[in-house]
């Protein structure tokens, strides 16, 4: 009887120690995760950070590379510090430097932000020779953190100029594959076009800067000398608001 008691105890003794242990443990782990920092935690305030540098963009995705759980950072009590990495702006793949100052610890994590501008692109495919004209074009959303070359939001400005290279169908149109014209030049008679909700003249000008339709150059008004500010609106056309 005594022997069972006795053997009954020192079960009740090895549960009792391994439950005080697994508790041990458990304390230990919470305190040891307190005392790291949280990895998701640090990816949300990265995308809180990029979200505030992309404020002129209405339309754009940013995708986090996901971070090694095996990783062990000091947990940082201060702000964490974001910057982009080396000279490349918030467009395709990104590095981003993270530093906690606080801890002296910084790493790098990697993002692809995605910007979604309107775009010209062909409607068909474009051989080289050809004159653009709107019936070949159309503007969509694309990603342009993966356009080469400068591109194109009016259909206005390209029209008229010539293919270069060929261009596929539904491939955006970028000055790399056109013959990128001026459509005014400095020392051209422009005329300049005047007007409001209820009037518009026109008169002869000289246009003091060369630029494409869309772009604001000065003009000179010959009749009064006048200098102003008009935007070219077609070849040898500016305008002005009244």
């Amino acid at each position: 009887m005594l022997r069972k008691q006795g053997l009954k105890i020192r079960s009740l003794n090895t549960l009792l120690v391994c439950t005080l242990g697994l508790i041990l443990q458990f304390f230990a782990s919470s305190l040891n995760a307190q005392s790291h920092q949280d990895l998701e935690a640090l990816l949300d305030e990265a995308r809180s950070w990029v979200s505030g540098q992309m404020q002129e963009h209405q339309d754009y995705r940013v995708e986090f590379r996901p971070l090694d759980p095996r990783l062990r950072l000091d947990r940082c009590s201060s702000p964490l510090l974001f910057a982009v990495h080396g000279n490349s702006d918030l467009r395709g793949r990104v590095n981003l430097r993270v530093t906690c100052q606080e801890e002296n610890w910084f790493i790098f994590i990697t993002a692809e932000v995605q910007v979604l501008e309107p775009v010209v692109v062909a409607r068909s495919t474009l051989d080289r020779g050809a004159r653009l004209s709107t019936q070949m074009l159309e503007v969509r959303k694309m990603d342009t953190s993966r356009i080469r070359g400068d591109y194109f939001s009016s259909i206005q400005e390209v029209v008229g100029m010539q293919v270069r290279n060929r261009i596929r169908a539904g491939d955006p149109v970028t000055s790399r594959q056109i013959n990128v014209t001026q459509a005014v030049n400095r020392g051209d008679q422009v005329i300049i076009q005047a007007r409001s909700e209820t009037l518009r003249i026109r008169m002869t000008g000289e246009a003091l800067e060369a630029g494409r339709i869309g772009d604001q150059i000065r003009v000179r008004n010959l009749q009064s000398g006048r200098t102003l500010r008009a935007r070219i609106v077609d070849r040898g056309l500016v305008e002005v608001q009244l």
